[in-house]
């Protein structure tokens, strides 16, 4: 906490007046300087503008993530009848489990987590396409459309992961749901390729 002060203090001229700033001393470390009155700041990394900056990437994830969710919850209603809807359920899961830990870093931050979807104009592309390819009936191009997909979600979730702005606390929630987000990507890569 920052606090400013005025005071006066006497001269032998009379009285002049002081500003001073107040800093709480849980920033500092008394060194041995500390009993002259000096104090060394200590490096403070979570500062506003860092904590800002990490909610910032982790609402953005949770949309992107959230978006892939409800087009896995709606590609898995649309693919009752074939052998795809139970992978797509598995991936909207996991995909609602990732955007938890992304939603709970950013309250533990002290900002408001997404908690909705966005379907902003790529994923909705990618989800409409793949609606089409269900209505084909053809599996290959259904596989194609989900893997266009988890290209995309890849893609931001590693963009996230490069960035030296990000804390290391934030980074390791953006890890873990990379992991998931890694594990759906080359299972549909995987699947695509054995259909060549």
């Amino acid at each position: 906490m920052v606090m400013f002060h005025r005071y006066w203090q006497s001269t032998r001229d009379g009285f002049r007046q002081i500003f001073a700033i107040e800093i709480a001393r849980e920033n500092f470390d008394a060194g041995p300087d500390a009993a002259r009155g000096s104090f060394r700041p200590l490096p403070i990394k979570e500062n506003i503008m860092d904590r800002d900056h990490d909610i910032s990437v982790l609402n953005g994830l949770t949309t992107t993530t959230l978006d892939s969710m409800k087009g896995y919850e709606d590609a898995a209603k649309d693919a009752e009848n074939t052998q795809f809807a139970g992978l797509f359920a598995d991936f909207a899961r996991d995909r609602g489990t990732a955007a938890t830990a992304l939603q709970t870093e950013v309250k533990r931050l002290g900002g408001e987590p997404e908690t909705g979807s966005s379907f902003l104009a790529a994923a909705h592309r990618t989800f409409l396409d793949l609606k089409q390819a269900f209505t084909s009936n053809n599996d290959k191009a259904i596989v194609n459309e989900v893997e266009r997909g988890e290209d995309h979600i890849k893609a931001k979730f590693e963009t996230a992961m490069r960035d030296e702005r990000l804390s290391p606390e934030s980074l390791a929630v953006v890890r873990e749901a990379y992991t998931s987000v890694r594990a759906g990507h080359d299972k549909m890569s995987a699947l695509k390729h054995s259909m060549a």
